[in-house]
């Protein structure tokens, strides 16, 4: 396949105008790395360039309406408790690494600027309460302030196709997508602006084996798809500061994300490997314990200057 798409591209070196040259070298270079996913989905391992793309590039995209019904059906959210001893309960169990570990795509001092584009006005309130409770829960440590004319690095939030982000920081700006309807709620809103800051999926960590099975046959996608969305991060570009698997996270999928249909129901995507400890189908709409605590040690906020949370946010 390669061979003929080389010779392919060399005829038309010869033999067309200059705009079919650049046409067939990029969809070769597109088909080259669709080959590739595929082939690390098969193993279950994203390769290195799907995490760290062009600029601007969404790295992770939730579909809407599996989003919208596995996800967020519920209103509400976690009490986040200071609950000392459960936290040491889990502070060395099982699998699961997803905050980045790159510091040059973490937001500096801790703090994300972001702008709003003017056609999500409407939805300004529901956008700054989710801000706001993440800085709330992280004790003032994740501040939000509205992007000026002099800020570079900032997340552009705009309507667009399905709920998506980059994951961390990128310089020169990024987009952080929300679907109306199918996003607009204050924990798919939190959901995004986590990837944002650093966090993936719960489920895509590289040791999440030890913890959950993906049950691959089940998931009703194509298998780039299904690597995006179920494929494991690699170990040396993210960690779980040894906390382990955490079924409570925010970043967790429901356990029928993405299913096929099957008597009448969803089916499983993923199951524990935990004894005792199945994962939850009924959806996370907020913070757990531990994503608080990564969100901590990820910025290490006890070394920062002690700040209130983030409450007095604004849209344009």
């Amino acid at each position: 396949m390669l061979f003929m798409g080389t010779f392919a591209l060399l005829y038309v070196i010869l033999f067309s105008n200059p705009c079919q040259i650049w046409t067939l070298a990029f969809n070769l270079r597109m088909e080259r790395y669709r080959a590739k996913v595929e082939h690390s989905a098969k193993h279950h391992i994203l390769p290195a360039e799907y995490l760290y793309t062009h600029g601007g590039r969404h790295v992770i995209s939730d579909d809407t309406e599996e989003w919208t019904e596995h996800l967020h059906t519920h209103g509400g959210r976690h009490v986040i408790r200071d609950d000392t001893k459960k936290l040491n309960e889990h502070l060395h169990t099982h699998g699961g690494r997803n905050v980045i570990t790159d510091d040059t795509k973490k937001w500096t001092d801790a703090t994300v600027f972001y702008t709003v584009d003017p056609l999500l006005a409407q939805h300004c309130q529901t956008i700054v309460d989710a801000m706001a409770q993440i800085s709330s829960d992280s004790q003032g440590c994740i501040q939000f302030k509205h992007a000026g004319p002099t800020d570079r690095n900032f997340v552009r939030l705009r309507p667009g196709r399905g709920c998506s982000s980059t994951i961390g920081m990128r310089p020169g700006g990024q987009t952080l997508t929300l679907q109306d309807p199918g996003c607009i709620t204050k924990s798919t809103i939190m959901h995004e602006l986590l990837h944002a800051v650093g966090f993936c999926h719960e489920h895509t960590g590289p040791k999440r084996d030890i913890a959950v099975q993906i049950l691959w046959n089940n998931i009703n996608m194509d298998p780039v798809k299904a690597a995006a969305n179920f494929g494991k991060m690699s170990e040396k570009d993210f960690t779980d500061f040894n906390l382990g698997f955490d079924r409570d996270s925010l970043m967790l999928y429901n356990p029928k994300a993405f299913g096929k249909s099957g008597n009448g129901s969803k089916l499983y995507t993923m199951v524990s490997k935990i004894p005792g400890s199945p994962l939850k189908d009924t959806p996370n709409v907020g913070l757990s314990i531990k994503d608080i605590v990564k969100l901590r040690l990820a910025y290490k906020c006890d070394k920062l200057r002690p700040r209130p949370p983030s409450l007095m946010l604004m849209c344009p």
